[in-house]
């Protein structure tokens, strides 16, 4: 299967303008290439919010910026969140598109934003499609696969009711197997910004083992996580590594499989397990 990552797209805009950009956030979220990053679903309760969203900024590869009257007018963490995105994007190429200014109103476009060209979100017409014409751009730049022939993932599914588009994802937690069938799916879904009927668990010998099922871009996402040493994530599941196991064997991405295994009490294969 060929690799497939997604486009991590920020939201960045202020509390006032919450309801309408959750309109874009679902709308970004039903197309399969893209994972919109917005902080009222993808902060978790007790996290450092402010830490998040700035870690968020640095790992986006485009952010959104939603513009009104009442926000451009208002000191708030909005103008430190466009600072970090304006330091990022000086590491850019000028072609990059990457900061992509929204108005939702007629309001003033900021100084600084000026030499970024903006878009309207608030005329009739088709302001969502020269949205995605945008972000597609930026895939295509990354090499990011943006073109699934209109299939929807939820509708290429297997007899067991799988998502064809896949990855298998060998977990090692420090959970017990009912905490697992109950917990993990909902917490892969909300760090992962999937639906949590897409995680397929699929208990290994040992309960501190198993193979998870996810949408092909979550489980990448996944792995880098875990590999970024996510501490929320990890603290989350008391996760002890994890791989994928239909690409050449990875040892849990260079961690310590001798200190695992004493850990974990496991037997850890050189070959991918055969599922």
């Amino acid at each position: 299967m060929t690799r497939s990552r997604k486009l991590i797209v920020f939201l960045c805009y202020a509390k006032e303008d919450e309801l309408r950009v959750r309109k874009l956030y679902e709308q970004l979220k039903e197309e399969v290439w893209i994972r919109p990053w917005f902080n009222k679903e993808d902060i978790l309760p007790g996290q450092n919010w402010e830490y998040e969203i700035e870690k968020a900024l640095k790992k986006a590869h485009s952010i959104i910026v939603f513009l009104s009257k009442k926000s451009t007018k208002k000191e708030s963490f909005l103008q430190k969140e466009i600072k970090i995105a304006l330091e990022v994007a000086d590491e850019k190429t000028p072609d990059t598109i990457f900061i992509l200014p929204l108005r939702l109103d007629n309001c003033d476009v900021p100084p600084n934003l000026r030499k970024f060209q903006y878009h309207d979100y608030f005329v009739d017409g088709a302001e969502y499609e020269k949205i995605l014409k945008a972000l597609k751009g930026r895939a295509r730049k990354l090499h990011i696969k943006t073109d699934f022939n209109n299939e929807k993932v939820d509708t290429m599914m297997s007899d067991e009711g799988v998502s064809l588009v896949t990855r298998q994802v060998e977990l090692v937690l420090g959970l017990e197997l009912q905490y697992i069938e109950n917990s993990v799916p909902f917490v892969l879904s909300k760090k992962l910004s999937i639906d949590k009927q897409s995680v397929v668990i699929q208990p290994g010998w040992v309960n501190e083992k198993v193979i998870v099922r996810l949408p092909e871009g979550a489980a990448l996402d996944l792995i880098l996580l875990w590999k970024n040493g996510d501490s929320d994530l990890v603290g989350l599941l008391r996760l002890k590594g994890c791989r994928i196991l239909d690409e050449a064997p990875l040892p849990f991405l260079g961690m310590n499989t001798n200190l695992l295994t004493s850990q974990a009490g496991l037997s850890i294969p050189e070959e991918p397990i055969d599922t």
